[in-house]
């Protein structure tokens, strides 16, 4: 796997080709190539964000996990999933991200959950994971404190755990939770991020985590193997739907617009936007000048997934 340079930002931001989304049926999160999540609103889609830096770069939030060397990259889907495989190449190893909004079951578990796991395969790579959680479009005041050790931001009545396993220790500096580790080959980790919205927060064990991914590629891949579709385009065809999947809020069925909201550009970020084909409504929840990235997430949402049934599986 060559890899390839991650897009330049300009400005702090990310072009849109450098996005992909995952999610769960009940909200998206957005990933640049160079490993940040710049986007992801919870508990649901049409909820305020606890990362926005696809809006503002400064305050808006966001959860970086790379090399600490420069590197190459190369990504793609797990087959017939909406979970992201990133894999990063230095001139010291090699190593894989796999990123995945778990998906909900019958068992006690987080309201939310978003899982990065880290899995090296060739040399040894120095990795560090930086989270800036931002509630409310980093609008509201967002308070850090250990809880049994493990890192939790709060705000209201939101609650997020950064519970991290063979991921460095965590440490809580200046608004941000962060770590540092290295990779080898075969060496796995896992950062995951647990969300309580007005109840009881959880902190799962390791075990737990590993199981509910398991489940949620299973899930995927039951969902397409219902449907496949058939012919040349077979491939492309079942993309789209999965694409198309994760705009579908699973417990209603109702199909959202687009992956995220629609914001009133600056006038020093409209020429920046004047390549997209993009209406934008007024009323936004953030001030203006914070409003520079809008096309671009609302596009990059149709390169994810969607799709709702009914129930809490995709």
């Amino acid at each position: 796997m060559p890899g390839r340079e991650p897009s330049p930002r300009r400005d702090g931001y990310a072009p849109l080709r450098a996005y992909a989304a995952i999610g769960d049926g009940r909200t998206i999160a957005l990933i640049a190539e160079d490993g940040s999540i710049d986007w992801l609103p919870l508990p649901n889609l049409d909820s305020p964000t606890v990362f926005a830096a696809v809006l503002d770069s400064e305050t808006g939030g966001c959860f970086t996990l790379a090399p600490t060397a420069p590197f190459r990259v190369a990504r793609r889907y797990l087959a017939d999933t909406n979970v992201l495989e990133t894999t990063f190449l230095t001139d010291d190893g090699e190593v894989r991200v796999v990123d995945a909004m778990t998906i909900l079951d019958e068992s006690l578990g987080p309201f939310r959950e978003l899982q990065r796991r880290v899995e090296g395969i060739a040399g040894r790579v120095s990795m560090r994971w930086q989270l800036h959680p931002r509630f409310g479009y980093g609008q509201r005041p967002t308070r850090l404190e250990l809880r049994a050790g493990v890192p939790i931001a709060v705000s209201g009545g939101d609650a997020l755990a950064i519970c991290a396993f063979d991921a460095g220790r965590p440490q809580i500096e200046g608004g941000v939770v962060g770590g540092c580790f290295e990779t080898s080959p075969g060496s796995r980790s896992v950062v995951a991020l647990c969300m309580a919205h007005q109840e009881p927060l959880l902190f799962p064990a390791r075990a737990e985590l590993d199981a509910r991914f398991d489940r949620t590629v299973a899930a995927w891949r039951t969902w397409v193997a219902a449907r496949a579709p058939v012919g040349p385009w077979q491939g492309a065809v079942t993309r789209s739907a999965l694409a198309l999947k994760l705009l579908v809020h699973a417990p209603s069925g109702a199909v959202a617009a687009q992956g995220t909201g629609r914001f009133t550009p600056s006038p020093e970020r409209a020429s920046q936007l004047a390549a997209f084909s993009h209406s934008a409504s007024v009323g936004s929840r953030l001030p203006a000048h914070r409003a520079y990235a809008s096309a671009s997430y609302q596009q990059t949402c149709c390169t994810g997934s969607s799709g709702g049934t009914g129930s809490s599986r995709p």
